[in-house]
């Protein structure tokens, strides 16, 4: 079965993840600065398997950032945390030990 180009643009759909970190603007390298301002490096310290999808669920649910925030999967265990102010990220390094399952999240600018 053929499909034009239309149609199968039509069907195409993005995933719940894609449309989180989805970016459809040009970036200049201001901007790129400012968001590595607003961003955090954050570490789970643990050898054991946990949810990653449930523990960014927990942390944005307890930061409560008021103007949202994105976080991405780095690699096993780190993470990165985008906020979009200075006051929820400020908070979240100030306010901190934070812990999810037991376990000792640190973070770093």
């Amino acid at each position: 079965m053929e499909f034009g180009l239309e149609e199968i643009w039509n069907r195409l759909k993005l995933t719940e993840v894609e449309e989180e970190v989805a970016v459809f603007e040009e970036e200049g390298p201001l901007k790129k600065a400012e968001e590595i301002e607003l961003s955090l490096i954050g570490k789970l310290l643990t050898t054991q398997n946990f949810n990653g999808k449930v523990m960014k669920t927990v942390f944005k649910n307890i930061w409560k950032p008021s103007k949202g925030m994105i976080v991405c999967e780095m690699d096993e265990n780190l993470f990165l945390f985008r906020f979009f102010s200075k006051k929820d990220k400020d908070y979240v390094l100030k306010e901190g030990t934070w812990a999810f399952d037991r376990y000792i999240l640190l973070l770093k600018e």
